[in-house]
C-alpha cells in the first residue's frame, strides 16, 4: 500500500486518538495541556503530548520500510463528551479539539516532522444517538442533535487562529433542526465570533428516511441539502 502512495503521490491517511490511550494519572498529556511528558528511550526526545508520539510511531514505521517521504493526513480525530468513565467530558472534548487545531495551525510539526501543518479532519459534526454499542460510541458530535453546539467554546478558545475563508458556506441551522434548534445556536453563537462551516458536496440528500444516514433521523424534520 505504502508503495502505490508513493508512486501516485498520494498521502496516507492515519487516525490518530490519544482518547484511547488516556491515563488517568496524566490527562494532559492526552489534551495537549502542560505536562513533563514521556521520554522516548530510543530517540530521547521527550513527547508533552500523546497525539505527536502517535503520529511519529506511523512516521517511523513507514521510514524504516523505506517510505518515510510519504505524507501523512489525519483522516480522523477527536474526542467523546459522554461515556461510561472518566475520560469523557465535554470540557474533555473541548480542550482536546481546541488545542488539536492551535497545535496543527501552529505548523510546529512533531519532533520528527518538524514544521508540516497536517491536513485534519475531526471526527465528529453531530453526535449519533442511534449508533450501537457504548455509550461514548455516540457522543463525539461537535453538535448535539439539537443543534446545540455545546463544542462552541472549543472554536471560541481559537480566537483568531482559525481564519475564516470567504468561500466556506455557513451552515444552514434553519432547515437541520427542529423548532428550538435555531434558538440553541443563537444563544451559544453570541459568546463568539460567527462561525462558518462546510459540508462535503454531494449529489444527494439526507432526510429523516433516508438508509444512507439513519443516525441522524431524529434531529431532522426535512431534507437536509449539502452544498459545497
Amino acid at each position: 500500500m505504502l508503495k502505490f502512495l508513493q508512486e501516485t503521490n498520494s498521502p496516507l491517511m492515519v487516525n490518530p486518538y490519544p482518547y484511547f490511550g488516556y491515563n488517568p494519572k496524566m490527562p494532559n498529556y492526552s489534551l495537549f495541556k502542560p505536562n513533563r511528558g514521556i521520554r522516548d528511550p530510543k530517540t530521547g526526545i521527550t513527547y508533552t503530548n500523546m497525539f505527536d508520539a502517535q503520529m511519529d510511531a506511523v512516521h517511523t514505521a513507514a521510514k524504516a520500510i523505506g517510505f518515510g517521504n510519504v505524507e501523512l493526513v489525519i483522516g480522523e480525530t477527536g474526542w467523546s463528551s459522554a461515556c461510561e468513565w472518566e475520560v469523557c467530558s465535554i470540557e474533555h472534548a473541548r480542550d482536546y479539539n481546541a488545542n488539536l487545531i492551535k497545535h496543527i495551525n501552529s505548523g510546529k510539526g512533531t519532533p520528527l516532522m518538524p514544521n508540516r501543518k497536517f491536513e485534519t479532519y475531526l471526527f465528529a459534526l453531530f453526535n449519533e444517538n442511534l449508533k450501537p454499542g457504548p455509550l461514548g460510541e455516540r457522543n463525539w458530535g461537535l453538535f448535539s442533535l439539537i443543534l446545540l453546539p455545546f463544542m462552541m467554546l472549543a472554536f471560541c478558545a481559537m480566537d483568531s487562529v482559525l481564519a475564516v475563508a470567504e468561500e466556506v458556506v455557513a451552515v444552514a441551522v434553519e432547515q437541520l433542526g427542529r423548532s428550538g434548534a435555531y434558538q440553541n445556536w443563537k444563544q451559544a453563537v453570541k459568546h463568539c465570533r460567527p462561525i462558518l462551516i462546510t459540508y462535503a458536496a454531494q449529489v444527494w440528500t439526507v432526510s429523516p428516511f433516508n438508509q444512507v444516514a439513519p443516525v441522524f433521523s431524529p434531529m431532522m424534520l426535512g431534507p437536509m441539502p449539502l452544498s459545497s
